[in-house]
This record gives C-alpha cells, structure tokens and sequence, in this order.
C-alpha cells in the first residue's frame, strides 16, 4: 500500500513538474485578453505579493511591489484556462518588473506589455520609508 501511494505521488509531482515547466514557458505566445489575471508570488509559491486583472486596456496592481525581490508571475486567462508562471524581478525602485522571457533574457514587462500587448502596467508608489 505505501509503496503503490508513493508511487501515484510521485507521478503526480511530475506530472505538476511537467505542467510548471512548460508554463515557465508561455508568456511570449500567451493571450493577454480582457479578464485575465495576474498573481504576483514569492518564489515559495504561497506568499502573495500583488494580483491584478486586465481591464480596459490596462494591469494595475493594488498594493505596491517589494523592490529587488524575485517573484513568480501567475497569469490564468479566465476564458481559456492558459497559464503561464515566469520568473520576474521587481525593480529597485519598485515600478516595474523585469520578466526573463525565453531567448530574449530580462525583460520590462511594463515595456513588453505596452509594446507586445498595448497595456499599461499601474504600480503603486511604495510607501516613502522615514529615515533617521
């Protein structure tokens, strides 16, 4: 019994491995349409850091991003059930996201958005730090 356990999830962390892999892979080719959505996480893949949606022609985020950390990207397209999950940057300053798009290197997704998809990525200003 444990060993027929083990092995249903073994082959269940491949098969996840399988489909994280290739959604590593999609956001070039992946249909940014009205609807979609966008979770910012840490690299745990539990802590979230931002979401967004597309609407009217633009992504804006709720709260601002943790400059210089990395993140992961989960973007799911409501209509079609794409997914894509890339690694990102946020920028030191915390404006934008620098995207690592496959054969193109780090990327300005606010830059890829406007020119690739004609949206614009809203970031909230980070909270001003009151230094000594």
């Amino acid at each position: 019994m444990a060993r027929l356990l083990r092995s249903v999830l073994g082959a269940a962390i491949l098969l996840w491995l399988s489909v994280f892999a290739q959604a590593q892979t999609q956001i070039p080719s992946l249909s940014l349409a009205m609807g979609t959505q966008i979770q910012i996480v840490l690299p745990d893949l539990v802590s979230i850091v931002g979401t967004a949606t597309v609407q009217n022609g633009q992504l804006s985020l709720q709260n601002p991003l943790p400059p210089g950390r990395e993140v992961r990207l989960l973007i799911t397209h409501t209509g079609t059930g794409e997914l894509a999950m890339p690694t990102a940057y946020v920028s030191p300053d915390g404006r934008d996201l620098l995207v690592n798009i496959p054969n193109s290197g780090l990327v300005s997704f606010s830059q890829w958005l406007a020119q690739e998809r004609g949206l614009r990525f809203i970031v909230p200003l980070p909270a001003a730090s009151n230094g000594p």
